[in-house]
């Protein structure tokens, strides 16, 4: 909520939740919490400073928009490459799964780690993943533009390209 800029927290409850918590003093019911930082005159105006940049930006909107331009451009790679078993994920935060069958769903022998090839490749290029043995996650920022989405999914794809050929030249 504040952009990660200053520690700064809130809650929504519903009123039909928040009752159960309202009463007289004698009665003991209340939602008793504090935080070390609450009400810090910094961290509220970092807050309102991140709000108002996702509101007068159109940061939200831009993230739906992306999220839709990156999961598509993930699944045309799933065509194009058979290593890539399933896409799946949410709006801006998308990972492919690597798989030596994707009919079967069969998983690549321990060592080959198809993800870490993947992140080596990637990174060479300039491209920052996170990945796990059998996945690879992306989790570009809100403001990411389409060409940004283009570049990173090219990157991934010429990775996933040298990732599938040293799998197969090592027989995994």
């Amino acid at each position: 909520m504040s952009g990660g800029y200053a520690p700064l927290a809130a809650i929504l409850i519903r009123d039909r939740i928040a009752d159960a918590f309202y009463g007289e003093a004698d009665e003991h019911r209340e939602f008793h919490h504090g935080h070390t930082y609450a009400g810090n005159p910094v961290a509220c105006a970092a807050g309102i400073a991140a709000i108002t940049q996702l509101i007068e930006r159109g940061i939200v909107a831009n993230a739906r928009r992306q999220g839709e331009r990156l999961r598509s451009r993930l699944n045309e790679l799933a065509e194009r490459f058979p290593l890539v078993g399933d896409v799946r994920g949410a709006g801006l935060l998308q990972g492919v799964e690597f798989v030596r069958n994707r009919k079967t769903g069969e998983r690549f022998p321990g060592n080959a780690r198809p993800g870490k090839v993947v992140e080596r490749a990637a990174r060479e290029r300039g491209l920052i993943l996170r990945c796990g043995n059998e996945f690879a996650a992306l989790a570009p920022p809100l403001v990411v533009t389409a060409s940004d989405i283009d570049e990173m999914c090219g990157i991934l794809g010429e990775s996933i390209a040298v990732a599938q050929q040293a799998l197969l030249r090592a027989g995994a």
